[in-house]
Order: structure tokens, then C-alpha cells, then sequence
């Protein structure tokens, strides 16, 4: 059958007279062909020999003299191939992984071939996805022979020299070899730390001098990666379990971050992504125990507030913000604390510090859309849980924040913060004086209150002024002098 395909295929052949060995090389260029020639010899040598070794090379040598003959679809030839000689020698792991490295430096070559000769396809990273593919394969059937441990470690620097044979096909073919290296990096995350760490730092290594060899930082993504399942190993090794690793993933976020401020600008993308995983990764981990996860979102949120000052964005600093707020609830929650002033402090604070910023950019802001919501927020809620029969110290803290309202607002001219603290000031004070005044007689109620009108009649006679007018007086004095 192949030498009836091979020969129809050479009678189609039309051009200037050629070697007879290039002839039985390239045939006539028939597509239909190509394939069925292929499975033909191959097919003969596994019947006549009943030996899967033979098999494994016969496939490999057809899919070279394919490779090298350029024919139409010979690119299929190859890529179906490679990863056939690594199946065809599962039960000898050993020659399987050899057979395997060979047949996916095969396809490599072939794609760094034909990318040279036709231009950008989609079949170039294709091929170059079936020969990380088959370097995995070959080192996964290998695993009885070198062990778990022996094919993660081996699987890192032929990821990394897969991806130095396609970079003379572009850096798209060879980035396809670079993210295969993740799969070795996950793997390495089901070893012993002992066994883990190595792996794990020689895939960071590879990937951070790759980025720094090509000036390309994305690559160097890579590594910030590696680095999350390099801390975590650390961590296992060093006694820390559960959800503490997700603590220390988070730690380690801090300290990527910090460094995406002193390094070049072009350079930051790999420590942000070390920064974001670190901590999406930590908080997932640590999101079992809840005071552990609490820990882990003070972290979260203080690296969102530090990065939002830095880079004068009021939306993300608030966001780590109201995150903190969320961790302060959780430990408050998990500590038993019932009262009502713990978990509006915070959110009281932010408030506070977005008006401030608020009416610093904005001079038209009033004091009372800018600082009245915190007042009313801490101020309302102890006062309400006075009023509802809490514990006196609710009333103490309704009347520092009233006190502390009425002397900023009155020394800083807000009105907002002045009326709305004497406001509550005076509610606290009638509530607690209710207590000690509930046995005055009716008389005295009505004698004090005739006194207040007669004293205000006169005053009012005295500066020949309505009610009216001293009310529209006060608006417009506190209008004019007040913000």
C-alpha cells in the first residue's frame, strides 16, 4: 500500500526533472497522499515486528522524513506522531520519555519551520502546544521509572528548552512552551516541601531570567506564579498549616507590592501579579477560619488603601478601606461583641475621611454633606442603644461625639457638625435627665416654661424684633459665617 501511494503520488509530479532520492522524498506533492502513506509504513513495520520499540521508531523516523519532505499536510504527520511513539512505549517509561523529548523536538523544529516559510498561521502555535504536550506526556508515562518528584523536576528545564527552540519561530511559539511550565509548577505543589521548593525556584528562576534576557516583563508573570507556590512550600516546611499559609501568602503579598513601587514602571506588571494572586490566593486559603481570614483581609485591605494613596486614587484607597471595616466586623463578630459602636467606628471613620477629602477638592462640598453622616452614623447608633435600655456608657460616647462635634464645628465655622452634635447633646441629655426629673410637679414644669416666655418677650421688646425676623437673623448669620 505504500509503495502503491508513494508511486501514484510520484507520477502526479509535473516539474524540471530532480534527484531520485529528493523524488522519493517530496513524490508529487499529492495531499491526499501523505497521510495514508505514512500510516501505511508505519502500520507495516508494527505488524512485521509485533515489537513496540520498532513501532515507536518507525513512527518517529516517518514523521522526520515528513518534517524534512515539506510535503502538504505533512505538519499533521508529525504532530500525530510524536505523542503516538510516547503511547505506543506506555508499558517502558524509560525509552518512552526518550522517544518522547526526541518527537517533541520534532515538532519544535517543525514549527519553527514553517513559520520561517509561510509566515504567522494558527498552525504554528498549535504545533508548538503538541510538543509541550508531548514532553509532558513523555515525562507522565515516565513517572513509575523516575518517580513523582523525578518528573516535576525534569519536566521544568524541558519546558524551558522547548521554549529556547521555538524562539527562533517568535516569541508567540515560545511563550506557548512558557505556559506549559505551569504545569509542572502546579504539580510541584503535590510534592514534599523538601522536594517542592527546588522546583519551584529553579521554574522562578527560569522565568525571571527569560524576562530579563528578552526585556519582555510579562514573562517574568511567570515567576510571580512560581513565587506564590514557592512561599507556600516555605511555609509548610517551616510548620505552618491550614489556613496560616494563606496568612503568609498574604505577608507575602505585602512585600511584592512594595517592590512594584521601587521598581522601573515597566517592570511592575510581574510584582503586581505577585501582589494580586498572593493575596486572592491567601484569602481563599484562609477563608476556613475566620479569624485567620479576618487577618488575611486587614492585610488585603491595607495593601488596597497604601496602593490607592500612592497612586492618588480615592476609589481603590476606600476600598481597602471598607475591606478593613469588613476584617474589624469579623473579629468583633468572632470575639462576641454585641454592642453597635464597635462596627460603626470604623465605618464612621471612613466616612469622615472621604468628606475631608471630599471638601479639599471640592470647596463647594457643605460641612453637611461632608461630615454630618459620620456624626449621625457613631453619634445616632450610641444613642439609640441608650434610648432602647443599653448599658450607660452608650449615653457617654453619643455625648463626647456631640461634644466633640459642637467645638470642631464651632471652631471651624461648619454648621453641620454644630447643630447636628447640639442636637445630640440635647436629646442625650433630656433622655438621662428624664430619670431625676420625672417627680417635679406640674406647677414647676409650667413656672419655668411661663419664665422662659416672659424672658423672651422682653428681649425681643427690648431690640424691637419679631420672632420672625430674630429667626431669619440667625439663618442668615449662620449662612454667612458657617460652611
Amino acid at each position: 500500500m505504500a509503495v502503491g501511494l508513494l508511486t501514484a503520488d510520484i507520477r502526479r509530479y509535473q516539474g524540471t526533472p530532480r534527484p531520485f532520492a529528493l523524488t522519493l522524498l517530496r513524490g508529487g506533492s499529492w495531499a491526499p497522499a501523505t497521510i495514508p502513506l505514512a500510516l501505511a509504513a508505519v502500520v507495516a513495520v508494527e505488524v512485521g515486528t509485533a515489537s513496540a520499540a520498532a513501532t515507536a521508531v518507525a513512527l518517529l523516523v516517518v514523521a522526520a522524513l515528513a518534517a524534512v519532505s515539506s510535503r502538504p499536510w505533512s505538519e499533521a504527520v508529525v504532530a500525530g506522531f510524536a505523542p503516538w511513539a510516547v503511547v505506543t512505549l506506555a508499558g517502558r517509561p524509560a525509552l518512552a520519555a526518550v522517544c518522547g523529548l526526541v518527537g517533541a523536538a520534532l515538532v519544535a523544529e517543525t514549527a519553527v519551520r514553517r513559520s520561517g516559510r509561510t509566515g504567522p498561521t494558527p498552525v504554528e502555535p498549535a504545533l508548538a502546544a503538541v510538543a509541550a504536550g508531548t514532553v509532558l506526556l513523555a515525562l507522565a508515562v515516565a513517572e513509575p521509572v523516575l518517580g513523582l518528584a523525578g518528573a516535576v523536576a525534569a519536566a521544568v528545564p524541558a519546558c524551558w528548552l522547548l521554549a529556547i527552540q521555538l524562539e527562533r519561530g517568535g516569541r508567540r511559539l515560545a511563550d506557548v512552551a512558557r505556559l506549559a511550565l505551569l504545569v509542572p509548577v502546579a504539580g510541584a505543589l503535590a510534592l514534599s516541601p523538601a522536594k517542592a521548593v527546588p522546583v519551584l525556584l529553579a521554574a522562578a528562576v527560569m522565568y525571571a531570567a527569560d524576562a530579563v534576557r528578552l526585556g519582555r516583563p510579562e514573562v517574568g508573570v511567570g515567576a510571580a506564579i512560581a513565587a506564590q507556590g514557592l512561599v507556600a512550600q516555605v511555609a509548610l516546611g517551616a510548620g505552618i498549616t491550614g489556613p496560616a499559609v494563606g496568612l503568609a501568602l498574604c505577608v507575602a503579598a505585602v512585600v511584592w507590592a512594595g517592590l512594584a513601587l521601587v521598581v522601573a514602571d515597566e517592570w511592575r506588571l510581574p510584582f503586581l501579579v505577585g501582589a494580586g494572586s498572593g493575596l486572592t490566593v491567601g484569602l481563599v486559603t484562609a477563608s476556613t477560619d475566620p479569624t485567620t481570614f479576618a487577618n488575611a483581609l486587614l492585610i488585603a485591605g491595607g495593601v488596597a488603601a497604601a496602593a490607592g494613596l500612592t497612586a492618588r486614587r480615592a476609589d481603590l484607597a476606600h476600598l481597602g478601606g471598607a475591606v478593613c471595616t469588613v476584617a474589624t466586623g469579623i473579629h468583633l463578630a468572632t470575639a462576641g461583641v454585641t454592642a453597635a459602636e464597635p462596627y460603626a467606628a470604623p465605618v464612621a471613620a471612613q466616612l469622615l475621611v472621604a468628606g475631608w477629602q471630599a471638601r479639599r477638592r471640592h470647596p463647594s462640598v457643605t460641612s453637611w454633606s461632608a461630615y454630618v453622616p459620620s456624626v449621625a452614623l457613631l453619634g445616632g447608633v450610641a444613642a439609640v442603644e441608650r434610648f432602647a435600655g443599653g448599658a450607660g456608657w452608650h449615653a457617654l460616647v453619643a455625648g463626647v461625639v456631640g461634644v466633640v462635634a459642637v467645638a470642631v464645628g464651632g471652631g471651624r465655622r461648619l454648621a453641620g457638625p454644630m447643630l447636628v452634635g447640639t442636637g445630640l447633646l440635647v436629646a442625650v441629655t433630656v433622655h438621662e435627665s428624664l430619670g431625676a426629673l420625672a417627680g417635679v410637679p406640674t406647677w414647676g414644669w409650667l413656672t419655668l416654661g411661663g419664665a422662659l416666655l416672659l424672658g423672651t418677650g422682653v428681649a425681643l421688646e427690648r431690640s424691637d424684633t419679631s420672632p420672625v425676623e430674630a429667626g431669619r437673623r440667625i439663618v442668615d448669620v449662620v449662612g454667612e459665617r458657617f460652611g
